[in-house]
């Protein structure tokens, strides 16, 4: 996408310079029919030009096909991510334990990391302001505020598994000494950080700005796909 871009913006400045260069010598070859020289100069001028602008097209091509193609594959990623947080498993029966619970979290975070950002970083934002662009940067402002909360479960789970790595020395050497109030403070913490991935998921403003830039995304892709007859 970038790359496209690129070279699209070097192919209309080349355009645009041989074209000067054309209409110049178109000029002098029409005011000096005598001199060779121009006629010869401006045809390679015309034909460099002809090359500049099949050149400019495949270029305008392939920058709205790539970026269609990147818009997609975010597009999938994060509809992926959505069902991730959606079937989190402690919004539904609670995790079977504290070790399981940091691989269904982890699980989410690497997903978002190797996936969502990924394909994110992939789109190329510079110089542009569509809706398609605004709405995929939108989502994933929204949505890094969502994984916000499951780094801040998978911090709490880690504490939550040390503690119960150790033995009731190492937790009274720790200056811990009433052991079974600890393990309800550690599980209350479990339950709030909890709360905030529910909190942060149901938020009606934040699922209104979701949605509504879903709408102009999927808007794109679908008028995309239909003019490419995909």
């Amino acid at each position: 996408m970038r790359y496209n871009r690129h070279m699209r913006n070097w192919m209309i400045g080349i355009s645009v310079l041989f074209l000067i260069i054309t209409i110049i010598f178109s000029v002098l070859q029409v005011n000096y029919q005598e001199k060779a020289i121009y006629a010869i100069i401006n045809n390679v001028s015309i034909c460099i030009l002809t090359g500049c602008l099949i050149a400019l097209i495949q270029f305008i091509l392939g920058y709205h096909n790539s970026k269609h193609n990147n818009l997609l594959i975010y597009y999938k990623d994060l509809i992926m991510l959505e069902k991730k947080i959606i079937f989190h498993p402690y919004s539904q029966v609670g995790f079977i334990d504290a070790v399981s619970g940091l691989k269904d979290v982890q699980e989410i975070l690497n997903f978002y990391d190797s996936n969502v950002k990924l394909s994110y970083l992939q789109i190329d934002f510079d110089g542009q302001c569509d809706d398609a662009l605004n709405a995929a940067r939108e989502l994933f402002d929204l949505y890094k505020k969502q994984i916000k909360t499951f780094k801040d479960m998978e911090d709490a789970l880690c504490d939550g598994i040390r503690f119960m790595g150790k033995s009731d020395e190492d937790l009274f050497n720790d200056g811990i000494t009433d052991i079974p109030k600890a393990t309800q403070e550690m599980n209350a913490i479990l339950q709030s950080k909890e709360k905030e991935i529910e909190f942060a998921y149901n938020d009606v403003n934040e699922q209104k700005k979701r949605n509504e830039a879903y709408v102009k995304l999927e808007k794109y892709l679908f008028n995309k796909k239909g003019e490419n007859g995909e």
